[in-house]
């Protein structure tokens, strides 16, 4: 799944999961978004399912695979 999206908006997303090393402050910003996709996603990512899923602005990509868990508002 390819999303246009800004990677400097005001929602925050914390990462873990396989290949990210807990110790490391693992967050991004997205804009143009909605919430609700991120419900979505983790609904779809149910085993074996799943959604790798691309974040892609003007410059920037940010690939998040179906394995990675994502928090949203993780502070």
């Amino acid at each position: 799944l390819i999303i246009g999206c800004s990677l400097d908006g005001d929602t925050s997303l914390s990462l873990s999961g396989p290949g990210i090393p807990p110790a490391q402050p693992n967050k991004i910003r997205v804009g143009g978004i909605p919430n609700a996709f991120w419900d979505l996603r983790d609904n779809a990512n149910r085993y074996p399912r799943g959604w790798d899923v691309y974040l892609v602005d003007e410059s920037r990509i940010i690939g998040l695979p179906r394995t990675t868990i994502i928090t949203v508002g993780g502070e």
